[in-house]
């Protein structure tokens, strides 16, 4: 990473750290937990640059089951151990954002682009992922049984020790993907590009 990314990063986080950004993730954490509009916030907040913009949210250990984060700009934003069962993150920007030990049970993701993010030991069990872009993603010891991973790209991601049992991986890329202790147990492999399957 250069400097330069590390900056954006760190000021995409910084935001939120002022007593108006606190407040403005506080109602967007509500707004989500009642099912309003959480976009309504960035009227409010002139942190935020569109009505999209999560870019860097601290949103650990929130339970946000079922919340609706379509086409949500989630990029580097903080999620470890937050519980998203059944969440709908379709289309959302997820690059860079932080899942580690989230559960995702269920969860829609598809078409999401979660290139750079961190998944580590997250359940993403029976989730929806078609079309999911996991380029150079962390998802080690991640669970991902059953999950639908139709045309997934985990171009050079870190699948160690995961557990894709009777997922469906068909047409997915996984070149360049580290699969050492990975189990694919089950899963559907027809059209898979690239990659080989270590023990």
């Amino acid at each position: 990473m250069d400097d330069a990314h590390d900056q954006r990063i760190a000021e995409d986080r910084r935001r939120w750290s002022t007593p108006a950004g606190t407040a403005a993730a506080e109602r967007v954490l509500r707004a989500l937990r009642d099912g309003t509009d959480w976009r309504d916030v960035s009227a409010e907040f002139s942190g935020l640059g569109d009505r999209r913009d999560l870019r860097g949210i601290p949103l650990a250990d929130a339970d946000l089951h079922g919340a609706d984060l379509r086409d949500a700009n989630l990029s580097h934003a903080v999620l470890r151990a937050a519980r998203l069962d059944g969440a709908d993150l379709s289309e959302a920007h997820l690059a860079g954002a932080d899942f580690t030990g989230a559960s995702l049970r269920g969860a829609v993701l598809t078409g999401a682009q979660a290139g750079a993010a961190t998944f580590s030991g997250c359940d993403l069990s029976e989730a929806r992922m078609d079309g999911v872009g996991l380029m150079r993603a962390a998802l080690d010891g991640a669970v991902l049984r059953g999950a639908s991973l139709r045309r997934a790209n985990f171009a050079a991601a870190n699948l160690r020790d995961a557990d894709f049992e009777s997922a469906d991986l068909e047409d997915a890329v996984l070149m360049s993907a580290r699969t050492e202790g990975a189990s694919f147990d089950g899963a559907r492999m027809t059209g898979v590009r690239g990659g080989r399957l270590a023990p």
